[in-house]
């Protein structure tokens, strides 16, 4: 077997013995008990997954694109169980941080990315902030 070949083998089992992953996983465990014996199972487990897609929509904008579409078929209409300022629903979440991170990968590598702005991108621009702010106010 290759020497090369070994080092992901070595660097998951350091990894899997290490006292902060081992720490971040019992915070994880706790708090998933934590809030399944406080809420109920049934919430534990909405939190769970809603914590999966937020991650997931995170890390690509494939998965940003599948939970819009899934919020936008399963539940439009859902909103956050508070109130802060404003009460934003599901779907204005994940549109927002598919923007956001659409927005940061264009900016972390615009190489990647040909983007041509014409003389009405400002103005296009413009009014898609201004339908946004205004959606997000009610």
């Amino acid at each position: 077997m290759h020497p090369a070949s070994l080092a992901p083998s070595r660097f998951r089992s350091a990894l899997a013995r290490s006292p902060a992953l081992i720490a971040v996983l019992a915070v994880v465990a706790g708090g998933l008990v934590g809030a399944a014996t406080a809420f109920g199972p049934m919430y534990a487990l909405a939190g769970l997954l809603a914590l999966l897609a937020a991650a997931a929509l995170l890390v690509s904008t494939e998965a940003g694109l599948i939970t819009v579409f899934a919020i936008a078929t399963l539940l439009p209409f859902g909103t956050l169980p508070f109130k802060a300022i404003i009460t934003p629903n599901f779907l204005e979440l994940a549109l927002a941080g598919l923007v956001v991170v659409w927005s940061l990968r264009l900016l972390a590598r615009s190489d990647a990315y040909d983007l041509r702005i014409t003389s009405l991108g400002p103005a296009v621009l413009g009014f898609l902030g201004l339908t946004f702010f205004s959606l997000v106010l009610g």
